[in-house]
């Protein structure tokens, strides 16, 4: 008997916070299994897939809820519910009850879930990009692996919540608490942070360049490999921060192998130090916040865990480079060349990339959120597990992508060639897909703008694999 698992889970990538608080050490056990420690957020992710319970489908009832996008819920009594991969993007949920509820690996992407209790919930895995959560109780809840950008939090409490590995790029955090959370390897890049508590807030990896921030607010937050908001390195450690939480036993392990989907972003995982250590110089270019490297030529290079957030990189040759884990959001990458590239769990969130060349690009679990690929050509690039959410693509080459597994709420795909593209498992909620060519494009379980399910399959689409 097949076991259900929730399949349909947002991408992983979502940030690659590079300097961050260390790697997590593994074993050797040759160059095709990783070994999978319990504070690896890669970890929680496979202990997520494997829950016997499975996915809470479109349409079916959860309390007095239809679980659905655009799902009307307003003050929906959901407390202690099992609502595991349940897609609620567009939900109108505000003041609604959350508290310890499972729900990992969903969505509620441009959720209007002002006042919601998400007290001691488990939303790893779920992204909230663009929602509004003005005001919502957040404490001591699990929020690993989120894409929470853009999203707006102000006068929300997070107290001891557990964040890691998650990313509130140009989020708007006004006035929100986060006494004595842990808050590590998280992206903060143009977040507003003003009137922010940060009292034994440990912020050990997470990357604040170009954030909003009132003076003298991080004196009582812990501090350790921590991109402060002018880009300079915050305590800098060469062998990691402590602290790391576990999300499984002390000494518990997984191993993984390439066979796996979740191996990408494991693997990248496993060491976080950066190939390049923060503010050396490659054929021209220092490595930095705010990198002024427009056409530089760094192809076949490895950026592995490089940060560049905030850069010129307009024109700039990446192609053949290894640069997983590389943090590029916020970036001018106009006609950035990139062809055959290794940018997997890459997070490229808020960056102009129009008319880049991504061809065969590696791609999987990189994020793009709300990022600029007008005209860009990422023909036959595979962006498994990828995030694009509220990405503009008008006029962009993705014939023979790989979107499988992917996010694309509310993208704009107008007029764009996803000839031949497997979109198996990919979330296209919201989306415009107008003027689209899609001839022998793979559509299987695929969640469509309005919400619907095209060619709902039972078991794993085409070319799909199990964790």
């Amino acid at each position: 008997m097949e076991i259900p698992r929730t399949r349909s889970i947002i991408q992983m990538g979502i940030l690659s916070v590079v300097l961050a608080a260390g790697s997590y050490p593994a074993p050797a056990l040759g160059a095709d299994s990783v070994t999978v420690v319990s504070t690896n957020p890669y970890y929680l992710l496979q202990e997520t897939y494997e829950n016997p319970r499975g996915q809470v489908m479109a349409g079916t009832t959860v309390g007095t809820c239809v679980v659905q996008s655009y799902a009307r819920c307003p003050e929906a009594s959901l407390k202690g519910r099992y609502l595991q991969g349940a897609f609620l993007s567009y939900a109108r949920l505000g003041n609604a009850d959350f508290t310890r509820a499972n729900l990992k690996a969903g969505s509620l992407a441009f959720a209007h879930v002002v006042g919601a209790s998400f007290r001691g919930a488990e939303l790893s895995a779920t992204t909230m990009i663009g929602a509004n959560a003005k005001r919502a109780d957040f404490r001591r809840a699990q929020m690993v692996l989120m894409d929470n950008s853009h999203a707006v939090l102000r006068d929300a409490d997070l107290r001891q919540a557990i964040i890691v590995d998650s990313a509130f790029t140009k989020a708007d955090l006004r006035n929100v608490t986060l006494d004595r959370a842990i808050v590590r390897n998280v992206s903060l890049e143009s977040a507003d942070l003003r009137g922010v508590s940060f009292d034994q807030t440990d912020l050990s990896g997470s990357v604040l360049a170009g954030a909003r921030i009132d003076d003298g607010a991080l004196d009582r937050a812990i501090l350790c490999n921590t991109v402060l908001p002018n880009g300079n390195l915050a305590n800098p450690s060469s062998t990691g921060c402590e602290g790391a939480p576990s999300f499984g036993p002390h000494d518990a392990t997984i191993v993984m192998t390439p066979a796996n989907p979740l191996y990408p972003g494991a693997q990248a995982m496993q060491d976080s130090t950066p190939a390049v250590p923060l503010g050396t110089v490659v054929n021209g270019c220092r490595m930095q916040v705010k990198a002024m490297c427009p056409y530089v030529n760094l192809s076949a290079q490895n950026l592995s865990n490089v940060e560049l957030s905030l850069s010129d990189l307009r024109g700039a040759n990446f192609e053949g480079v290894g640069a997983t884990s590389m943090n590029a959001p916020l970036s001018k990458a106009t006609r950035l060349r990139g062809a055959g590239g290794n940018f997997q769990v890459a997070g490229f969130g808020f960056s102009d990339l129009t008319k880049a060349d991504l061809t065969k690009a590696e791609l999987s679990f990189a994020a793009f959120s709300f990022a600029d690929l007008d005209g860009a050509n990422m023909t036959a690039a595979n962006l498994a597990f990828g995030d694009l959410s509220g990405a503009s693509l008008v006029g962009a080459n993705l014939s023979g992508v790989n979107l499988s597994d992917s996010n694309a709420i509310g993208a704009d795909f107008t007029s764009a060639n996803l000839r031949g593209a497997n979109l198996s498992d990919a979330d296209l909620t919201g989306a415009d897909l107008t003027n689209v060519l899609t001839d022998g494009a793979i559509f299987c379980n695929t969640l469509m703008p309005d919400g619907s399910v095209a060619r709902p399959t039972k078991g794993l689409c085409p070319l799909q694999t199990e964790p």
